[in-house]
């Protein structure tokens, strides 16, 4: 029987729910991009993929891990096009959410609109999850050097939003280039159908870390059992 988890949140740092985006030390308003296009910010560039909805199924040393709860998975292609070394840090284990730090989705505040008034909005971002057990094979754990020219994507997992349809925004941290503000990247967001873990045919090959496994055929009998006692 695999282990059956509740999926762990991300806290909230109190500034988040007073105030989503600060300045941080710059008077220029942040760059805000459709997820449609790349966006580019201190020599680092940024392209959103298609996002699913899962129910976790993980392998956990030599145990399966099931998730009871569904999470949405956000792709995020990252491309140093500077001349210089990049260093990425993953984020997945952090404790605590930060505009400075850690990418936010949230409700979009003016769909549409570039002129946003950051200092007036109050918005509650879309709580990231962490895994207590087993980690989703795609997402990158450790810093990763990434020289001029190249690229590698990263997988963020956040609960579902409130509403299943709406204008929505992902914040690119300063931490994860080399500028000193978030840039924005906003996209319309309908929920899609769950992707479950694979149930596999009759005959179909099972590839576990290669070593294949197959169900050549199933039959049902009456077994005749002797009782020893």
């Amino acid at each position: 029987m695999p282990d059956i988890r509740g999926l762990r949140r991300s806290a909230l740092l109190p500034c988040l729910l007073l105030l989503l985006v600060g300045s941080l030390g710059c008077d220029e308003p942040p760059q805000i991009v459709s997820a449609d296009q790349p966006a580019s910010e201190g020599g680092v560039q940024f392209q959103l993929g298609d996002y699913e909805v899962h129910y976790l199924e993980l392998s956990n040393n030599g145990e399966t891990v099931s998730y009871d709860e569904p999470v949405l998975v956000m792709p995020l292609t990252i491309s140093n096009v500077g001349d210089d070394e990049f260093i990425y840090s993953p984020t997945h284990t952090a404790s605590q959410l930060s505009k400075a730090r850690t990418p936010l989705l949230f409700p979009d505040p003016a769909p549409g609109s570039t002129e946003i008034d950051w200092e007036s909005e109050s918005l509650q971002p879309v709580a990231a999850v962490d895994l207590e057990a087993g980690a989703w094979g795609e997402q990158i754990r450790e810093s990763t050097s990434l020289a001029a020219g190249d690229d590698i994507t990263d997988y963020f997992l956040f609960e579902l939003p409130e509403d299943a349809e709406g204008a929505m925004m992902f914040s690119v941290p300063p931490n994860m280039h080399r500028g000193d503000r978030p840039v924005y990247l906003r996209f319309d967001y309908s929920e899609p159908d769950p992707q479950t873990p694979p149930i596999y045919s009759v005959g179909e090959a099972i590839d576990f870390d290669g070593v294949l496994f197959t169900v050549t055929d199933i039959e049902q009998l009456w077994v005749e059992m002797e009782d020893e006692d």
